[in-house]
């Protein structure tokens, strides 16, 4: 599926606006919100994802995020994932592992 996701984004059959940055002076930390959907698709997605640096001295998880997926016929909330970074992780760990060719089709 990952694979899948870099193709339909290469070959333009995706939504992706760039991705919102929030960044916090005290305690330093940051925060990613992405969000888009693929064409044709059921549903459209926002994740946001953060990292407050000083949490690992609190033993607190430094990263944490949610997922929100959205009926694109009604607006309406389908599915709540509150995945604490692992599925950022994952995908990261995923994309890493595809060939550098998936990365350039259709462009």
């Amino acid at each position: 599926m990952i694979e899948d996701g870099f193709i339909y984004y290469s070959k333009g059959w995706t939504e992706v606006p760039p991705v919102g940055y929030l960044h916090v002076d005290e305690p330093p930390g940051d925060v990613h919100i992405k969000y888009g959907y693929i064409n044709g698709d059921e549903y459209y997605v926002l994740k946001v994802a953060s990292a407050f640096y000083n949490n690992a001295e609190l033993n607190l998880p430094v990263n944490n995020g949610v997922i929100l997926v959205f009926s694109r016929q009604s607006g309406g909330v389908e599915y709540i994932l509150l995945d604490e970074g692992w599925l950022t992780d994952i995908r990261t760990a995923a994309a890493g592992q595809l060939p550098r060719s998936i990365w350039r089709i259709g462009r």
